[in-house]
């Protein structure tokens, strides 16, 4: 059982393990700066660690926020799409992939693969997949 990142138009599609979607997600969000662990809907998802701590200067500044950290007070970017999508239905319009696509080649460089376990080619593929379906104007759908 995994995760199946496709569009129903294109003969192509990404899968890996659902945990593997979350890798991902945290890879992500450590390259745009953004504190995964301690935003609304993913602070249960893990026992806190202070290390996670990555763009919040102090301990200070966490209590002042308040946690979880709410979504509508950081500063919005179109992989927050992708970072809060559900892992296992629903889908992203091919405007949010086309997008989302973009930020993702922005980041790459700035991707630790071998620190969250992912591996480069899948995250092309992903990237590649993205702006196919951009291109032809369908929709991507998670299953």
């Amino acid at each position: 059982m995994g995760l199946n990142i496709y569009c129903k138009d294109i003969d192509k599609d990404v899968s890996f393990p659902y945990s593997y979607f979350m890798r991902i997600r945290e890879a992500i969000s450590d390259a745009i700066g953004l504190p995964i662990y301690f935003m609304e809907y993913f602070l249960e998802t893990r026992d806190v660690q202070l290390q996670t701590i990555q763009n919040i200067n102090s301990i200070h500044e966490i209590y002042r926020v308040g946690l979880p950290i709410s979504w509508d007070i950081v500063k919005s970017d179109e992989l927050h799409k992708l970072i809060c999508h559900s892992d296992c239905d629903g889908k992203l319009s091919w405007r949010a992939v086309g997008k989302i696509a973009k930020r993702l080649k922005e980041i790459k460089e700035l991707i630790k693969f071998d620190k969250f376990g992912i591996h480069e080619k899948i995250y092309d593929e992903l990237i590649e997949l993205f702006i196919e379906a951009n291109k032809i104007k369908k929709d991507i759908f998670f299953g």
